[in-house]
């Protein structure tokens, strides 16, 4: 899952907190309206803590529990006379399922989920490819749905392994026969499992690693760029699952392969997956990038080619609605 954002752990405390000064705020209230109920509490808590210090001074206290259990019974008897329940000193938590410490058993909590979801999303680049999901998938976008779907299968099936079992993936083909969309797919699905995702276009993370050298490189870089970018950086190397849309289409310059090994490299090494989306062949990789960006693409992924016609040029994909966010992104392709 990564780390849990500072803005999260301190809603959950925050939370905690108010539980805290709420229960307080009752017991205060019952203690007013009824002092015999608070003299009862103080009878109790004296004689816990009477029991407790005779244990560590290794005192006889064999006599204590049949006082514990009168003590007990009284105060039930009181509650129920008054008609206060039996938790009334006790915080009553935002989440009933993990008392807000958001995890059970080691794992998120439902809670936890709802509120890193849209935390995540807002630094995940999805907003830029609205509409698109496994949930607007149709066969009938495909010229050749046979060839398709066992990849549509398998993406399905990706989603549900552990973030370090998912295999490195690499879709190829012209343009327009649904890399993207299976890609966005991907990550949008992880996204509501509360992983944090990152979606970026080649062109954009070149130009991400291009300014973080000139910044670091320089005797007086602008203190909110480069935090700015560094940051931007951090989340490329570090989010735990990584889209990188369209490689091939940035501009070239004399980094593009060392960054980009340094990416995957990285990624790699740390168990995190990525997704990267090519209209090159594999042919025109290797011709396009040095042999060892392109060895490490063919080595380090798992390969599909995606054949057919443009899908953004089909009727029923254009009537369907879902492929909007598609022909937007198609205009502002160089």
């Amino acid at each position: 899952m990564g780390q849990i954002p500072t803005e999260i752990m301190n809603i959950l405390s925050d939370r905690r907190t108010r539980s805290e000064v709420l229960c307080t705020r009752q017991v205060r209230e019952f203690y007013e309206k009824y002092p015999e109920l608070r003299e009862k509490d103080v009878q109790l808590r004296l004689h816990t803590a009477e029991r407790m210090l005779a244990l560590l001074e290794n005192r006889d206290d064999s006599g204590s529990d049949a006082e514990s259990d009168r003590l007990r019974d009284e105060h039930t008897a009181l509650l129920v006379r008054l008609g206060i329940p039996a938790d009334y000193d006790r915080p009553t938590p935002f989440c009933s399922i993990c008392g807000d410490e958001g995890f059970v058993n080691g794992e998120p909590c439902r809670c936890l989920k709802s509120l890193l979801v849209p935390t995540y999303f807002d630094r995940s680049g999805l907003r830029r490819y609205p509409g698109i999901s496994f949930s607007e998938y149709s066969d009938a976008f495909y010229s050749d749905p046979e060839k398709i779907r066992p990849i549509y299968e398998f993406c399905r099936m990706y989603i549900d392994l552990e973030a370090k079992e998912r295999p490195n993936l690499l879709f190829w083909g012209n343009p327009g026969t649904g890399k993207t969309f299976m890609a966005i797919s991907i990550a949008r699905a992880i996204l509501e499992r509360a992983e944090p995702v990152l979606v970026i276009r080649s062109t954009e993370l070149i130009e991400t690693m291009d300014e973080h050298r000139t910044l670091i490189r320089s005797f007086s870089p602008d203190p909110q760029r480069d935090a700015e970018i560094s940051a931007k950086r951090g989340l490329i190397l570090n989010v735990d699952f990584l889209v990188i849309d369209e490689l091939g289409v940035e501009a070239k310059g004399p980094y593009n392969a060392a960054d980009l090994l340094y990416i995957l490299g990285e990624r790699q090494q740390n168990g995190r997956a990525t997704v990267i989306t090519t209209n090159l062949s594999l042919v025109e990789l290797g011709k396009h990038y040095d042999n060892r960006l392109h060895s490490r693409l063919i080595g380090d992924f798992k390969v599909f080619r995606f054949e057919g016609e443009d899908i953004r040029t089909k009727d029923t994909y254009r009537k369907n609605g879902g492929g909007g966010a598609i022909r937007r992104q198609s205009r502002i392709q160089p």
